[in-house]
């Protein structure tokens, strides 16, 4: 599987469907706004080129899974994900792993209110 994409294949996820005659039986002539029709191979090497940036937020037990992400046995890294930010500015996803209580959630919300937009 090539990992390197070129800008052209990066745009042509986004506008170019898999196969018209998929998208005309699927929707009609054109499909809805907002849906995007590509290769399984094609989104894969896309989320790999643009890497994620999460914060973490786990909870109990299930931050110790989430922590395990990073270890060579399940290894996030292939997915770019590898270098967790600990400052919601610098962050550009929000990973809440564990049950969230009601004395949690406006932390929670201070945090996600302080990322940089797109959220």
């Amino acid at each position: 599987m090539d990992l390197t994409m070129s800008h052209e294949e990066h745009n042509a996820i986004i506008r170019d469907p898999v196969n018209r005659d998929d998208v005309r039986a699927a929707f009609g002539e054109q499909p809805p706004e907002g849906v995007v029709m590509t290769t399984l191979d094609k989104a894969v090497n896309w989320v790999r080129k643009s890497s994620l940036w999460p914060m973490t937020f786990g909870l109990a037990c299930c931050a110790i899974e989430m922590m395990s992400m990073g270890a060579s046995r399940f290894d996030i890294a292939r997915f770019g994900a590898e270098a967790p930010r600990f400052s919601p500015r610098q962050a550009d996803m929000l990973w809440v792993v564990g049950t969230i209580s009601q004395r949690q959630a406006p932390a929670l919300r201070r945090i996600y209110a302080q990322m940089m937009e797109p959220q």
